[in-house]
C-alpha cells in the first residue's frame, strides 16, 4: 500500500464526493433527435479516452424525468458502471464546460464536494483505480460496478493548495502528450484513407493486370448459375427479389451478378439470425456453442467477443448455424454493409438477429467477396437503401440483391494477394503507430502514479494539512 505523504490524509471517495444514480426512463420515451422539452443523455459509449463525446450517438429523454441532481454540472465525473465488456466498466471522463444534459443507464456521476473536482477526475482515471474497479465488477455476461465499490475506494488526499498544484502539473504534462498523440492519430487516419484507396482501386478493376481471357468472368458466373439451375426448385436458395438500379457497369472483362448468385447452391445458404423469443439474453450460458452478434462483425475482420448457448438450444436453431469460411454481414449499424469471414476456431456457432450468415459458393473467393463488401464504392452505393431512424439498417432482401462486379477466379486471387501485400505494409505502419500510442498512455499513467503518490510536485510545509479539511467536514482522519 502506498505510503501517505507528509501533510496528506487517507480517506475514501465517498467521504469527499457524492455519487449520483442515472436517470431512469421508458424506452418509448427516448428520441434520437433533439426535441423541445428533451435533454441529451450521455451513455457509456460517450466516454472515450478520458473525454466526453457530447455530440455523438446521443439519446434524448424528457426533461420531466430528470431531477435537478441528475442534470450534469461542470466538474462532474461520468463513470461507466455497467457493460458486457470488463474493459468498459470504470472508464470515466470529467465534464469541463457548462452543458445542458444528463446521464443514463450504465453510468453514474461523481460530484466532488470537499475536494478539487479535477483532482478527483484524474484520480479515477488512474490505472490503480481502474484495476480495482474491474476486479470488483467482474461478471460473466454483464459487469456491474456498484455504488459501494466506488464510494469505498481508497483515496490519498493532499492539502487543497497542493491539489491545485498537482492538477496544474498534470495538465501541463498532458498537454504535451496530447500534441504527440494527436499527431499519431492523424497518421492513423491517413492509413485508414490509404486502406480505403486500396480497396477502391481493387474493386474497380485497377489494382492488378486484367485476365488475358476477356470471357473468363462471364464463363465463371454462368458455370455457377448452371449448377444452380440443375438443382430441383425445392433445393435452390431463393434468388434476389429486387434489382440494384444504382449498380455501375462492371470493369472491362468483368461481369455483374447479384450477391445471391455467389452463395452456395443449397437451401438456407443466406440466412439471418432467429428473432423474438427464440434467442434472448437469458438463454446465454458460460460455455457451449457460440452466438455471433453484431459486435463480432468488424470492418473486414472477426472480433472475438464471446457469448454462448447450450448445445440443446444450438441444435434447435441449427438452421442458423455458422461454419468456418462463411461470410458474416451486419444488417444494423453506421457502416453498412459491414462484414467479415468466420475464422476456423469459431464453430459451432449460430448467428443472432441483425446478422446474416452467407455461405459462399466454393468457386467464389471468399476473401475477394469480403473486401468488396467492405469497400467504399459499395458502401456509397448501398447508403441510399439504408432505413431506420438513428440506427441505419438493411434487410435480407436488400443484401441478396446487391450487384457485384465479378472478375474471373484467377483475377480474384490476384486481387486478394495484392491487397494482402499492400495491407501488410500498412499494418506494419499501424503497429508502429499503436506502439507510440501505447507508450503515450504508459507515460500518462506514470504521470498519474507520481501525482497520487505525492511525487509530482513538492510539498509545501505552509499548506494546511488535509487532515484539517477532513475534520472540518466531520470525517475520520488517517494520516
Amino acid at each position: 500500500m502506498t505510503k501517505v505523504p507528509e501533510g496528506w490524509a487517507e480517506t475514501t471517495i465517498g467521504d469527499v464526493a457524492r455519487f449520483e444514480r442515472c436517470v431512469t426512463y421508458k424506452k418509448a420515451q427516448a428520441r434520437t433527435e433533439p426535441e423541445g422539452g428533451y435533454l441529451p443523455l450521455l451513455r457509456a459509449t460517450n466516454i472515450d479516452h478520458g473525454e466526453l463525446l457530447l455530440d455523438e450517438e446521443m439519446v434524448y429523454v424528457p426533461a420531466s424525468v430528470v431531477s435537478a441532481e441528475q442534470r450534469l454540472r461542470p466538474g462532474d465525473t461520468v463513470i461507466a458502471t455497467s457493460s458486457g465488456s470488463a474493459r468498459v466498466v470504470g472508464k470515466s471522463a470529467r465534464l469541463t464546460m457548462r452543458w445542458e444534459g444528463t446521464f443514463g443507464a450504465f453510468c453514474g456521476v461523481l460530484r466532488a464536494e470537499s475536494v478539487e473536482s479535477s483532482y478527483l477526475g484524474y484520480f479515477v482515471q488512474s490505472e490503480s483505480v481502474r484495476t480495482t474497479w474491474s476486479a470488483a465488477a467482474g461478471g460473466t455476461n454483464i459487469n456491474n460496478l456498484k455504488r459501494s465499490d466506488i464510494e469505498t475506494t481508497r483515496l490519498l488526499l493532499p492539502p487543497v493548495p497542493e491539489q491545485h498544484r498537482i492538477v496544474a502539473a498534470i495538465e501541463e504534462q498532458f498537454s504535451r502528450l496530447d500534441a504527440g498523440v494527436a499527431s499519431l492519430q492523424r497518421a492513423k487516419r491517413n492509413l485508414q484513407r490509404m486502406r480505403a484507396s486500396v480497396l477502391t482501386v481493387a474493386v474497380e478493376g485497377r489494382l492488378v493486370e486484367p485476365d488475358a481471357d476477356p470471357g473468363a468472368a462471364a464463363a465463371f458466373i454462368e458455370a455457377i448459375r448452371g449448377e444452380r439451375a440443375a438443382r430441383p426448385p425445392s433445393r435452390r436458395p431463393p434468388a434476389a427479389t429486387t434489382e440494384d438500379d444504382d449498380a455501375a457497369a462492371p470493369p472491362a472483362g468483368w461481369t455483374s451478378a447479384a450477391l445471391s448468385d455467389l452463395s452456395a447452391v443449397e437451401p438456407h445458404a443466406i440466412t439471418d439470425g432467429p428473432f423474438g423469443s427464440n434467442l434472448k439474453t437469458e438463454h446465454y450460458t458460460e460455455s457451449g456453442p457460440r452466438v455471433i452478434r453484431l459486435q463480432n462483425i468488424g470492418d473486414g475482420r472477426f472480433v472475438d467477443d464471446e457469448a454462448h448457448i447450450s448445445l440443446e438450444h444450438f441444435q434447435r436453431l441449427s438452421a442458423h448455424n455458422v461454419e468456418a469460411g462463411d461470410l458474416l454481414i451486419a444488417l444494423l449499424g453506421s457502416e453498412l454493409p459491414r462484414c467479415c469471414l468466420v475464422p476456423p476456431h469459431v464453430p459451432p456457432a449460430i448467428v443472432k438477429a441483425d446478422c446474416v450468415r452467407f455461405r459462399i459458393h466454393p468457386r467464389v473467393n471468399g476473401r475477394f467477396l469480403n473486401l468488396f463488401l467492405n469497400s467504399p464504392p459499395l458502401r456509397r452505393r448501398v447508403s441510399s437503401r439504408l432505413h431506420g431512424v438513428g440506427r441505419p439498417r438493411l434487410n435480407l432482401g436488400e443484401i441478396r440483391s446487391i450487384q457485384i462486379p465479378v472478375p474471373s477466379a484467377a483475377e480474384q486471387q490476384r486481387i486478394v494477394e495484392e491487397v494482402d501485400r499492400q495491407f501488410s505494409v500498412l499494418e506494419a505502419m499501424e503497429t508502429a503507430l499503436n506502439s507510440g500510442l501505447a507508450r503515450a498512455e504508459g507515460l500518462r499513467q506514470a504521470i498519474l502514479r507520481e501525482a497520487f503518490a505525492g511525487r509530482l510536485v513538492p510539498q509545501d510545509p505552509s499548506d494546511e494539512p488535509a487532515s484539517a479539511l477532513l475534520k472540518s467536514i466531520g470525517k475520520e482522519v488517517t494520516e
